[in-house]
């Protein structure tokens, strides 16, 4: 879980967060039921997958994450109505290998 995402997990609500909270507990089961893979990136010896779950609570939050080597690392998280911006910014960070250790990210579409 990286610093920014616990800053989205704390600025909201408690009741919200109770529910965005059970969601990430899903998805770190691996239960991906209301998540799409939005990127695939590569590296020489490991593969990152960068996608979305959609929480439809509210204003329809949304929750950032790799899969690397089957671990999940929740990353950023946002709204519907910031979700082009946000998957933007996280997809960037990940290509300039600032979210992850792994260097020299390719991406793939």
């Amino acid at each position: 879980m990286t610093k920014m995402f616990e800053s989205f997990i704390e600025e909201l609500s408690s009741a919200t967060r109770v529910i965005v909270e059970k969601q990430v507990k899903k998805v770190k089961e691996k239960k991906f039921g209301n998540c799409k893979k939005l990127r695939t990136f590569n590296n020489h010896d490991s593969t990152i997958v960068l996608s979305e779950c959609v929480i439809n609570y509210g204003p329809g939050y949304r929750v950032y994450f790799i899969v690397n080597d089957g671990e999940v690392k929740f990353l950023t998280g946002g709204t519907k109505k910031t979700q082009h911006k946000d998957i933007n910014f996280t997809r960037s960070l990940l290509e300039s290998g600032m979210l992850c250790s792994v260097n020299a990210l390719k991406a793939q579409a």
